[in-house]
């Protein structure tokens, strides 16, 4: 795919993730499309998440590892750092649904018009023995309702265009859970999204930081804060 322009960097923000990390460097590694960059921020893990950073450091384009403010900050942190594109953003335990998922969804990007800040695809979820649970991603006009209340677009799944937090800002660190939906309410209300109807991004594996119920009302708030 050397033909195709389009570079697409994947930022992964992690912390104390040596159980998951290499699954997740292994699906990227294994990725057919060549024009591709990893940035993986580390926030000052404990466990063995360095060693692994190290171990894998010429599969990795750029890492660091330092305190940081959670998962906003750190993206943001891999934005400054990105050469890409087109960014997209994993979880420590997400990875790639197939070896030509990038090979495959930059086709299609690369026929986007220079505007379109936004493009989303289908994502599965994942038990931690990776059974697939369910499917999510739909078009947008089915989305669309959905998504006045709540982030509908997994993360996993949207490429964002790197002039869009020129245009827009980066995310707000000041939110835990909705940093991701607040940047993105402020892009659809001038650009809204392209679906990817003919791809499947990742497998995200279940039971995130923003699932357990101990932080249910913090997710509730922040996106209300959002919505107002």
């Amino acid at each position: 795919m050397n033909d195709l322009k389009e570079t697409i960097t994947l930022i992964v923000a992690c912390k104390n993730a040596d159980k998951v990390l290499p699954k997740l460097i292994n699906s990227y590694k294994n990725q057919t499309y060549s024009k591709k960059e990893l940035i993986i921020i580390d926030g000052k893990s404990t466990d063995n998440t360095k060693n692994i950073l190290l171990r894998n450091k010429k599969f990795i384009t750029k890492w660091i590892s330092e305190t940081d403010k959670g998962i906003c900050d750190a993206w943001n942190k891999g934005i400054k750092l990105s050469r890409g594109e087109w960014i997209l953003f994993f979880g420590a335990d997400d990875k790639f649904y197939e070896k030509n998922t990038l090979e495959k969804v930059a086709l299609e990007l690369i026929k986007l018009d220079k505007k379109q800040y936004v493009a989303y695809a289908k994502i599965l979820t994942v038990t931690s023995d990776d059974k697939i649970l369910a499917e999510y991603g739909e078009p947008w006009y089915k989305n669309k309702e959905k998504f006045r209340s709540i982030m509908s677009i997994p993360h996993q799944g949207v490429f964002h265009r790197k002039i869009t937090f020129k245009k827009f800002g980066f995310f707000d660190s000041n939110f835990k859970y909705a940093g991701d939906y607040d940047l993105l309410v402020k892009v659809f209300k001038e650009n809204e999204p392209f679906f990817l109807k003919n791809s499947i991004i990742s497998k995200m594996a279940i039971g995130g930081q923003s699932s357990l119920p101990s932080e249910s009302w913090q997710v509730l708030i922040d996106f209300f804060v959002v919505r107002k």
